[in-house]
């Protein structure tokens, strides 16, 4: 432990959280095409560490990070202000970052190994060498959408005790089982992170002083290698839009070309960042004795949540029925829609293109229920196990909602998902129409969602006919958020949509033991 005390700055709750940057350190107002929000500055968190570093996010927004000489892991909560010390006795913990499970990954430097750490603070060591040499010291890691893990093994220091020739990079593969040299010739690495979409790799060799890019190939071995920005970095991150975000004098962000857009400057120099916050729009750094924190107009994708591998626990017999990433136009022409004109090719998804509905239109049900429906217009599922990718784009209110439709009959036949910020009794439950207005039918639910702002969150909904069971989930695909039973219906037809908002759909997956191939023909098509 430290002599010198922790001192928490200012408790920032989420709702104060922009106003309280304006009561910061740093002149960092944004102007009208910067990055930062306008007026934020930078704002102290928390001071009395040794050497932060290994900032990450997890569901809630929430930011773990180390203090390695003090050899600690804490968390500072965005709901309340508080600091807490969330692992003592951390092995030297450096960086971190959620998996899919909500164990937090940490590289240890002074215990050599990559490590995953549970919610309880158990930890169990997941690599620990490279050919029976024990790794120099762990430093940075990402986790790639399909669950491996890249990793950068440094030695700062002394170089006593060393028995691999040379400081690599590494990856784990998504079985946690094998571990494969990924880069042999760098100085130093250091700093890793990667694209949204998994195509994408930045690594730093600080060590050089230079950043590179290369394509990660579906092994998860890299190639194409290219030098991104003639400088190093410690650690960094990534938004939305693809800018990377190094930390070097101050945090310097660059264009996916490598051009330098904004620079932010700090009262210690940054050794780390990553987005954080409930909405993804503040940056918070690790810097030195403190933890700071602005406000920004980029966003960061939740990093917690593209790292849920998909298709996590399919039972045997099922397989990969349907798969839609929507990176081209022509991805929606196995659709059926209620008005097609309310319905269009986005550019913007979750690592690529996306499906996206623009609010209802001309179509009128003939029972109360959703006006809103994209349909998968030619395959039935009985048994299924559904996830995607939603946003949610409409304006804040009780109802605001995205659906998810399933067991189709026809128009007026159907199950739906309806995921709404408060529940009531006709929203946030799963609704059955048969020839009738909507009733609600789940026997477990929650308040409400929180869809945030220009936030991706993922669902998983599955079915089984002979039980007749359904359950939905909503971030957490280890916890379902609503669950009901009912046969009425037996296999139909899956889509999604809204009952009147607007949204965008992105990266489906769809598994089955058994599909039936057949034309709706309810909806019109494009």
């Amino acid at each position: 432990m430290s002599d010198r005390k922790i001192k928490t700055i200012k408790a920032i709750g989420s709702a104060a959280l922009a106003a309280a940057m304006l009561l910061g350190f740093g002149a960092a107002a944004g102007a009208a095409d910067s990055l930062l929000a306008p007026q934020a500055k930078v704002a102290k968190l928390a001071e009395g560490f040794r050497f932060t570093e290994g900032p990450a996010v997890d569901a809630a927004g929430d930011i773990y990070f180390t203090d390695i000489p003090n050899n600690r892991i804490l968390k500072w909560s965005f709901a309340d202000g508080k600091l807490t010390t969330f692992r003592e006795n951390s092995g030297g913990a450096n960086g971190l970052f959620f998996d899919g499970e909500g164990n937090l990954l940490v590289c240890e430097g002074g215990g050599r190994r990559l490590a995953a750490v549970d919610p309880q603070g158990e930890a169990v060591a997941l690599a620990t060498t490279y050919q029976d040499k024990r790794f120099n010291s762990c430093n940075d890691l990402w986790v790639a959408p399909n669950g491996g893990v890249y990793f950068t093994d440094p030695r700062y220091g002394s170089r006593d005790g060393m028995e691999i020739g040379g400081e690599h990079v590494y990856y784990l593969a998504p079985d946690r089982k094998t571990v494969a040299r990924v880069v042999d010739d760098m100085v130093r690495p250091n700093g890793v992170i990667g694209t949204r979409d998994g195509k994408y790799l930045y690594v730093t060799d600080n060590g050089a002083g230079k950043t590179y890019r290369y394509a990660i190939n579906p092994d998860g071995t890299l190639t194409d290698k290219k030098l991104f920005v003639d400088e190093g970095s410690d650690g960094m991150t990534i938004d939305t839009d693809g800018n990377v975000y190094l930390t070097n004098d101050g945090v310097r962000v660059f264009d996916p070309q490598g051009k330098n857009i904004e620079t932010i400057a700090f009262p210690e120099q940054p050794a780390n960042v990553t987005f954080g916050g409930p909405d993804r729009h503040t940056i918070v750094v690790t810097a030195r004795t403190g933890l700071y924190s602005v406000r920004m107009n980029a966003g960061g994708y939740p990093a917690w949540q593209l790292a849920r591998r998909a298709g996590q626990s399919i039972p045997p017999g099922y397989r990969l029925a349907y798969a839609q990433d929507f990176d081209a136009a022509d991805a929606l022409a196995g659709f059926e829609f209620t008005d097609p004109d309310k319905w269009q090719f986005s550019p913007q998804g979750n690592g690529g293109g996306a499906l996206e509905f623009l609010g209802s239109g001309a179509y009128q049900p003939k029972v109360r229920s959703p006006l809103i429906i994209g349909l998968i217009g030619d395959r039935q599922m009985g048994d299924f196990i559904l996830e995607a990718d939603l946003l949610q784009t409409g304006r804040q209110y009780g109802h605001r909602d995205m659906c998810l439709f399933f067991g189709l009959q026809n128009p007026g036949q159907f199950y739906y998902v309806h995921f709404a910020s408060q529940a009531d009794p006709h929203a946030h439950n799963i609704f059955k129409v048969d020839n009738e207005p909507r009733i609600a039918i789940a026997q477990k639910t929650t308040d409400g969602v929180n869809w945030w702002q220009d936030v991706w969150h993922r669902v998983r909904l599955e079915r089984r006919l002979a039980e007749g069971t359904i359950r939905v989930y909503f971030d957490d695909l280890q916890v379902p958020i609503m669950t009901a039973k009912d046969t009425t219906f037996g296999a139909g037809y899956v889509g999604f949509g809204s009952f009147d908002d607007s949204g965008r759909i992105d990266n489906v997956r769809i598994w089955s033991p058994q599909v039936t191939q057949k034309k709706a023909g309810f909806y019109r098509t494009k």
